[in-house]
């Protein structure tokens, strides 16, 4: 995540210096006195970006932590005098992974806050919900946090910029690694119906042979009752399960499994695949290394 904003604020560095020659030119003036209004969300003094961030909701745990943090690297770059002698005010809001919520509180970034740009919005279905309205605003719209496919649209969304992995690619890799590591094992898929989804399963679907998946199971994010899910993976025999879930979601797969004394190998996705969630004992994790938890064997998102 620091390297993320350490990006962003190259980028605003560059919007700065593109600001102030645009107003200088031609002009005579000083470099402080180029130092003026020029878009929206830009001052003399100030740039203010936005971000729309699920800090509460069925993502926040594993993902509420991130634009503190950004919120901290900006306030550092501010106090060694900023971009070009602007400050950078950030202004993130709760969308609760709401995907109604996000485009309620995007439009009151940009429409009522005059952010300069939309940074790091988190989440597939909620930035899916704002992408055509950021476009239609020219609002830059930079580092979505998302690794879905559909960012890559230059005709159709020159304004919007992913910047992680993309989930078909991270299917493949998984998938490889599957098909290596389990060969001959039934294999069942665990993933959020949109988008994040789906694009893992194209890229599983690359690498894993049809004949080895024996279930497919999704779940949609407003809804915690997956017990039906995973009954389904337990019925089919799914020895492997490979998920591409949020973590409150790769915790329930978790639970529910053990409620039915079903254990299979996870192999979870980035997404989801956090220590915490995926141990459920931090404490027992950091004694052992991350070597063994529970005597269930944890290395890069695989639980055995």
């Amino acid at each position: 995540m620091p390297a993320i904003a350490v990006m962003a604020t190259a980028a605003l560095a560059v919007a700065a210096c593109s600001s102030s020659s645009s107003s200088s030119s031609g002009s005579g003036s000083s470099s402080s006195a180029a130092l003026t209004a020029s878009a929206p969300g830009i001052t003399a003094t100030t740039i203010t970006i936005g971000s729309h961030q699920p800090l509460t909701g069925p993502a926040a745990p594993g993902y509420s932590e991130i634009a503190p943090a950004s919120a901290a690297y900006f306030a550092y770059v501010n106090a060694h005098g900023g971009v070009n002698g602007r400050k950078i005010v950030y202004k993130y809001l709760d969308d609760g992974y709401n995907p109604t919520t996000t485009a309620s509180v995007v439009r009151q970034l940009v429409l009522q806050d005059n952010v300069y740009a939309i940074f790091d919005g988190l989440g597939t279905p909620t930035h899916l919900a704002v992408e055509s309205f950021l476009n239609a605003q020219k609002v830059p719209d930079v580092f979505v946090a998302s690794g879905c496919d559909c960012w890559n649209q230059p005709a159709t969304a020159p304004e919007t910029f992913g910047w992680q992995l993309d989930y078909i690619r991270e299917g493949k890799i998984l998938g490889q690694y599957v098909a290596k590591h389990f060969a001959g094992k039934k294999i069942g898929y665990f993933y959020q119906d949109d988008e994040f989804g789906t694009d893992g399963v194209k890229g599983l679907d690359y690498e894993i042979p049809k004949s080895m998946v024996v279930a497919r199971q999704t779940y949609v994010p407003t809804n915690v009752n997956i017990a039906p899910a995973v009954a389904a993976l337990h019925a089919a025999g799914a020895q492997v399960v490979v998920s591409f879930s949020i973590p409150a979601f790769t915790a329930l797969l978790k639970l529910n499994s053990l409620k039915l004394g079903y254990s299979p190998t996870l192999v979870v996705s980035n997404v989801g695949s956090d220590a915490i969630t995926l141990s459920g004992l931090l404490e027992s994790f950091a004694k052992q290394g991350g070597a063994t938890v529970n005597g269930n064997q944890l290395t890069a998102g695989i639980i055995t």
